[in-house]
């Protein structure tokens, strides 16, 4: 004999886990620890990034602008700078088949003059460094329009050797104070090819 019989069952779930108050308090000190040190971290990496491409762009300046002197230093025909070191004047001759100055040497020339020069810039409290292609005429190029600063006890530029070389000395800053005021200074020699004498010895610089 087959009986049915219906059993009824009722299941009951547990509740779902929550968290106490004391784990949620933890949880949040924890949170605000972990994105305080990413906070910080990220705030370190954008200074030291941005006081790397400054560093950058302040060597890549710096060196550009020493490679053009240079150029033009060596090809000079005279070199001479005034009492202050803020001035260089470069001589040059325009014909090497013409003897201008009638010494029997063609290749002496000074027909026109070139003028390098460091300059206030009132609006930014330091100095620009500019260049002249002739010296008679009123434009100028700006090599480097801001941030030039001049070492301490040194003229930018000075003369030696009897005029045959340029001893070039200043300073590059950079004065945004989140990337760590990055600097770079230039301490160099150029010396001209069209030397006065052809006899004269380039002897060990300071």
């Amino acid at each position: 004999m087959n009986y049915l019989s219906t059993i009824k069952t009722s299941r009951r779930f547990p509740p779902p886990p929550a968290f106490t108050l004391m784990e949620l308090l933890i949880a949040v000190a924890i949170s605000t620890v972990v994105l305080a040190i990413t906070a910080t971290f990220i705030a370190m990496a954008a200074r030291s990034t941005s006081g790397i491409v400054k560093q950058t762009e302040l060597n890549s300046q710096a060196g550009r602008t020493s490679e053009f002197i240079f150029n033009r230093v060596r090809f000079a025909t005279s070199i001479s700078n005034d009492a202050s070191g803020d001035t260089l004047t470069l001589g040059f001759d325009d014909d090497l088949n013409v003897d201008s100055d009638n010494d029997k040497k063609a290749y002496n020339d000074k027909d026109h003059f070139e003028i390098f020069q460091v300059i206030t810039n009132a609006a930014k409290a330091d100095y620009q460094l500019i260049y002249k292609s002739n010296a008679t005429v009123a434009r100028t190029n700006v090599l480097i329009k801001n941030s030039v600063a001049k070492l301490p006890g040194k003229l930018v530029f000075v003369v030696t050797n009897s005029a045959t070389t340029v001893l070039l000395n200043y300073l590059l800053v950079d004065k945004y104070a989140p990337d760590g005021y990055q600097s770079c200074a230039i301490q160099t020699s150029f010396v001209a090819r069209n030397r006065p004498d052809p006899a004269s010895m380039i002897s060990i610089l300071p």
